[in-house]
This record gives C-alpha cells, structure tokens and sequence, in this order.
C-alpha cells in the first residue's frame, strides 16, 4: 500500500496486489487487474518535477478548500 505521490521516469508497473492512494507522475504505465488506484494520473509527455510538485500543491488546496466548506456547511447547519 502506497499513500502519497508516485513518480518515475519511465515504466510504473501497478502490480495486481497494490492499492496506491495518491498521484501518479509517469512516462508510462501498466495497470494490472486487481490493483486499486485513487487519485489523479499524468502519464506520458516529459517528466517534469515542477509539473509534479504542482499537481501536488493543487490537490492539497483543493483538499483543504473542501474541507473548510464542509466544517462550514456542519456550523450553519448546527445553528
């Protein structure tokens, strides 16, 4: 099990048996029947860290803006 974001410079191989909860930043990939993913996924181009750093930067803002909305949204509902 991976939590996080992975990146290679070339082939990623998501074998049968890994569950990956975070983001993918490959040249390429191979997906194997019953592995899990949940996240977000770049595959092919060139491998940019920037790019890598600011997917990540991103996801986070999002996370955190949604999870305000919801501490929000559970305040005016309990008032």
């Amino acid at each position: 099990r991976i939590t996080g974001t992975v990146e290679s410079k070339g082939l990623l191989a998501i074998k049968s048996t890994c569950r990956i909860e975070g983001d993918i930043i490959t040249k390429s990939l191979n997906v194997e029947s019953g592995s899990s993913f949940n996240g977000r996924c770049k595959v092919g181009g060139d491998h940019d860290p920037e790019a890598a750093r600011s997917l990540v930067a991103n996801r986070l803002k999002q996370s955190a803006a949604a999870e305000s909305g919801a501490k929000s949204t559970a305040a005016g509902a309990a008032n």
